[in-house]
Order: structure tokens, then sequence, then C-alpha cells
């Protein structure tokens, strides 16, 4: 894969299941490029902020709700206000922008990567092993249904409090794993330990029209 800001990837009649809503239908992506150095500014800058946007408000949800009832009770939140959540922080934007996240190891069948954004989780990972750090970002730009797309993923790693629902099962207390169980009968998301790579958080919005 050629850098994030330079070199054109072309990819004709891709499948696309875009996973930005439950409701939506697949799409056909007719083709992907790295954006020129131009592009790449108002990405990052766009992306960065929205990414962090959410990142704030679902720590904020997590900690609150540790602090009321503990991991079991986090693990409820997040299994009913997360994607709610995501949704409020892209109507605070007040714009067309899709926000979501996404990792090869979902515990939220919802946020199960397409092909896109698996594209961009291998090539943190690639980068992960290849240098022993992650890139600060992964910027896209597609052609999707005779309209231009901006991408940008931000990369999230393990920290200590994640641990505490995606470290190692055999640690966690027996409410926890069978609330695990309950809720997310096909989670992949166990196992981390600190600093692992996660997924990303994946914003996606139209490019301007005068492009």
């Amino acid at each position: 894969m050629r850098n994030v800001i330079g070199g054109t990837i072309i990819l004709l009649a891709l499948v696309l299941a875009t996973g930005c809503r439950k409701t939506e239908r697949e799409e056909v992506t007719v083709g992907v490029m790295a954006p020129d150095s131009a592009q790449l500014v108002h990405i990052t800058q766009f992306g960065d902020s929205v990414a962090l946007l959410l990142m704030q408000t679902l720590k904020q949800a997590v900690l609150k709700a540790m602090e009321a009832g503990g991991p079991v009770n986090a693990i409820q939140v997040c299994n009913t206000k997360a994607l709610p959540l995501t949704r409020q922080v892209e109507e605070q934007l007040g714009r067309p922008v899709a926000v979501k996240r996404t990792s090869l190891r979902v515990r939220n069948p919802d946020n199960r990567p397409d092909s896109l954004e698996a594209m961009a989780l291998r090539f943190f990972e690639t980068q992960r092993h290849a240098t022993g750090t992650l890139p600060p970002y992964f910027a896209q730009v597609i052609q999707k249904n005779r309209a231009r797309y901006y991408r940008y993923y931000k990369p999230m790693t393990v920290a200590p409090l994640c641990l505490t629902c995606h470290g190692d099962p055999a640690t966690m207390g027996t409410a926890l794993r069978h609330a695990l169980e309950q809720l997310y009968p096909d989670d992949q998301a166990t196992g981390y330990r600190e600093g692992d790579f996660r997924g990303v958080i994946r914003v996606e919005w139209p490019a301007p029209s005068e492009e």
C-alpha cells in the first residue's frame, strides 16, 4: 500500500457495506484514492476534531456508568448508549457526517468493518508490526454513487480502563463475564493488553462540490 499522504489506489466495482446505519443497503464504490496535500489538510483537521469529540463523549459515559454501578453497569450502558451517543455527536455537527467505531475484532456486530474500513485497519496493523508505532491517521477519498466523500480514520489503543471489559476474561468477575456473554454472544473483543491496537474511529463526510 502507498503512503497515507501520497499515491492513488483505484478499486473498480467494489461492493461496499457501509455499516453507517443498520438499515442502509450495500453501496457500490467505483473508486478510492489517497487525498492530495490540500485535501489532506482539511480531512485531518475536521476528521480528528470529530473523532476526539466522540472519544470524549463515550469516555465520559463509561466513567459515569462505572462510578454508578461498576463494570457490569458500564457494559450495559455501552450496549444501549454507545450507538445513540454516536448519532448524537453526528447531530451536533450540523452537517452530513457519518461516524463509526470499527475493528477487526468487534464486540457489537453493528460495528463490523466494510471493505474500505478493513483496508484502513490492515494498514494500521501492518505499520504497527513494521515500525512498532501506529500512524496518527489514515485518509481516503472515495467515489460512491457518483458522489465524492472524504474518510478519516483515527486509531484507538487499549487504555488501562479498557482492560476492565476487554482484557483477559480469566481476570473478570463472574457477573461481568455473564453480562458479556448475554449481551454479546459473538464477542471477539477480549484478550487485549494495554497499548494494543483496538480499532479506529471512522469519520465520513461529502467532499466540497467544487472539487
